[in-house]
């Protein structure tokens, strides 16, 4: 859980970081549990991100949800990017 929460700074701050002229981007968050932030940490964790970063780069990034393994389950889609290059 702290490597998460670790890796999701870093990519806030990235975020934060970025320049306004850069074109619309979209980061897809990819998850196992619901996306309820009441019903689990993930899903308060998830919330908490995406609207940290869109607040952050004033709707330069936008964040989506794949709650529930939408995406596969978690070495899948830590696979995913890498394989689409």
């Amino acid at each position: 859980m702290r490597t998460v929460g670790k890796a999701l700074m870093l990519i806030l701050a990235l975020a934060l970081v970025a320049s306004p002229a850069m074109a619309a981007k979209t980061i897809k968050l990819h998850h196992l549990n619901q996306d309820d932030p009441f019903d689990n940490p993930t899903g308060a964790m998830a919330t908490v991100f995406k609207s940290l970063v869109e607040a952050g780069t004033n709707g330069g990034i936008t964040v989506q949800t794949f709650p529930n393994g939408q995406l596969g389950k978690d070495n899948e889609g830590a696979a995913s990017p890498a394989a689409t290059r």
